[in-house]
Formats: C-alpha cells, structure tokens, sequence
C-alpha cells in the first residue's frame, strides 16, 4: 500500500478544476462531460487510498477529520444510507425517486465551509445558505434603520424604501455527479465527503466569475456591475460600472475611493471596516505589488502596504486593467438545493461502466446590496509609489535620498 503524496493530489486537482472550468468557458459539452468524470474517477480513487490507510492504520481519524471526513449527524447518515441503498439497487432510477428525504440543509452548511476556506473572496461576502428561504429581505443602505419618536404613514414608507429583497430561487444550475460503484462500499461518511467535495467544486468554479463580474443574465450580479436604479439593464444584463481612474495609491487617491463607498444610498454617511480590493493576477504583480511593496530597515519587504487596512485579494475572474475596492459584506450570495433537495438519477450524460450519474439542483441569488458597496477603478496607469527616506547623519543638515520601489 503506497501512501497518498498530498502535494500530488492538490496539484491533480488543481488540473481537473482548469479543465472544468475551461471546458464551461469554451462551452464544450464533450469537454465538460469528460473532465466532471475524470475528476470524479480521481476524487474516488483518493478517497479509496485514504479509507484503505485508515482500515490499515495508517492514519487515524484525526488525521482524517483534517482532510474532511467529519462526524455526520442523524439525518445525515440516515440519508446516505438510503442513497446508498437505492444507488445499489437493480432499477437505480426507480429506486433514486422513491427516494423520500433530499440532502439534509446541514451539508449544503458544511459545502459552503468547505468553499469558504478555500477561496478567500468567498469567505469575505455575505455567503449564506437559502436553502429555506424562497425570499430574501436586506437593508440597501447598510446601516441600521432606526427611527425615534411615533410611528406613522410617511416614516413606515421611508423604512420600507430601506428594505430590498433577493429571490433566492431565481437562478438554477444543475450539478452533475458521477459516483463510482466502489465509493458506496466505504460508507456513508466518506460519500459525504465525496458529495461534498463535488458540491464545492462546482460551486466554487462557477460563483467566483459570477461574483465578480457577471451580468446578471441567468447568473449572480458581480461587483463590477452597475445595480443602481438609473442602470441601462437590457435583457436581464447589468452594464459594469464607468470606472474610476486610479493612478496612485496614495492616502487621497484611496481615501476619495474609500469616500463613495462610506456613502449609503440615501447619501448619508456608513463606516467602512475592513474592505477588500479584488484584483486580476497579472495585474496585481505588475501594478499593484510594485505599488503596495514596502523595504524595512533590516531589508526584508512588506506586501499589501495600504494607507488604510484593506485585504488585496487576486481573482482571475477580474477584467485586465481593472480592480474593485468595496465592502464584502454587501454583498449577499445565497445558495441552496431549492424546496426539497432531491438527488435524481440522470440519463442525460453517459457514464463509465463502474458510474453512475446523478443530479442536484441548486438554486441561488447574489448581487451587491447597494451601487456604492464596489467602486470600479481604472488601473491603467497606476504609478508605482515613491517612499521616501531620510537618513540623518552626523552633520547638522539631513541626507535625502530616495529608493523607488519595483526599481
């Protein structure tokens, strides 16, 4: 028995996702039929091995509960049961719809947890489960809505011009399991964590783009996007935003950035903790590193130096030469199984010999809460930043001499 090499399979894993996703760019249903079924095949093989070092003792199950096989609840093992059962059965479709109960709403939980830790814009926005929830209600203007004195007509009209809502079950995506035979033996903990990992897969792949820049039409609405109530939405789709030319990350450049997203809809005043600039790869080594890369006395080097506390995060689902500086938590991204969560056996894709093909639909909503939680800047012609230091010698007047930065 060989022991799994964990780099190995992250990076496996890391090309089974590339080919997903460049199979749903490219829109090939060949490429995408294949490249859900390989990393299924691989996602079955590894967790084999892991169940194969456990049944040895190679591994313990702290070792395992790190690696994501975790204590199931009640309803939970009772589900896989079932699914278990009917996904041995003769008549696997018949036996799939007999199927009374859906996934339990506690694993959609634990395949959020699992996409938050490893995408950090997703662990950043407001990502909830909606699984219960056919509407959502929210405050557009990010504070609270408090008002003192007797309640009447006119103040009743002015908070309920606060409250927005988002229809959780307005967007659909069907996700495509291919489940080996040999997975079902190992039990109902370690096709949890099959599921899950499957589940978070494809959410992931799909929720990042539409985070950040998709146009609303039969997806989220991104961050770039214009969802004031003057944009020009033409068949369901958001323009992105006129964006804000930023060419130094200087104290004011931010700061008059940083000032229209403090401002609510109603164009009161709103603090801002914590906010995030979301930027693309390429742009961020080439643009924002060499601007936000600060030398210490002793010679090491401080990345992500901002003249206010703020998490740069790198996404490629960013356009080139843009960026987006705002409030995480204005933004709601809701995803769920819809009303009852049922698995149903497919017979849209074909499947391997020793496979079998199901489907999950998953339901969902996202958009920022407000037009000013984003601020879309132009990042063009940002300037690296010049630090000046000065050195004071032993002669009275002082030395100036300048280091620039990404020279």
């Amino acid at each position: 028995m060989s022991i799994l090499n964990l780099d190995k399979v992250q990076q496996k894993k890391a090309e089974c996702a590339n080919a997903i996703m460049a199979a749903m760019k490219a829109q090939d249903d060949a490429a995408l039929d294949k490249a859900l079924g390989d990393f299924a095949g691989f996602l079955g093989d590894t967790l084999a091995a892991e169940a194969e070092q456990k049944n040895s003792g190679a591994i313990d199950t702290v070792v395992l509960a790190t690696r994501g096989i975790r204590q199931l609840t009640q309803k939970e093992t009772n589900f896989y049961k079932s699914f278990i059962d009917a996904a041995k059965a003769s008549d696997v479709k018949q036996a799939i719809s007999n199927l009374k109960e859906g996934i339990p709403v506690t694993v959609i939980d634990a395949v959020l947890e699992d996409v938050r830790k490893a995408h950090p814009l997703l662990d950043r926005i407001n990502l909830r489960n909606g699984t219960l929830f056919t509407k959502y209600l929210y405050n557009k203007s990010g504070k609270p809505t408090i008002v003192w004195g007797d309640i009447n007509a006119a103040i009743t009209n002015e908070l309920n011009a606060d409250i927005g809502t988002l229809d959780v079950q307005l967007k659909k995506l069907s996700a495509f399991m291919y489940v080996p035979q040999d997975m079902l033996d190992l039990g109902p903990a370690w096709v949890d964590r099959f599921v899950r990992e499957l589940l978070a897969e494809y959410i992931s792949l799909g929720l990042e783009d539409a985070i950040v820049d998709g146009d609303g039409d039969n997806k989220f609405i991104g961050i770039t996007r214009d969802v004031s109530s003057e944009a020009a939405v033409v068949g369901g789709k958001y323009p992105r935003k006129a964006a804000v030319k930023l060419n130094k990350l200087n104290a004011l450049s931010i700061g008059k950035v940083l000032k229209v997203v403090a401002t609510d809809i109603n164009g009161g005043a709103r603090p801002v903790v914590n906010p995030i600039m979301v930027v693309n790869p390429f742009d961020y080594f080439d643009k924002i590193m060499p601007s936000t890369t600060v030398r210490n006395p002793d010679g090491t080097y401080r990345n992500d130096v901002l003249p206010y506390p703020m998490e740069i995060i790198q996404s490629a689902a960013m356009p080139a030469n843009l960026c987006a500086i705002g409030l995480p938590e204005r933004y709601l991204a809701l995803i769920g199984t819809g009303k009852d969560g049922r698995i149903a056996y497919s017979d849209e894709y074909k499947f391997l010999e020793d496979e079998r093909t199901y489907k999950i639909k998953l339901t969902g909503n996202g958009k920022p809460l407000d037009n000013n939680a984003f601020v879309l800047c132009d990042i063009t012609d940002l300037e690296p930043e010049i630090l000046e230091v000065i050195i004071k010698n032993t002669a009275e007047e002082p030395v100036n001499t300048k280091e620039v930065v990404g020279e």
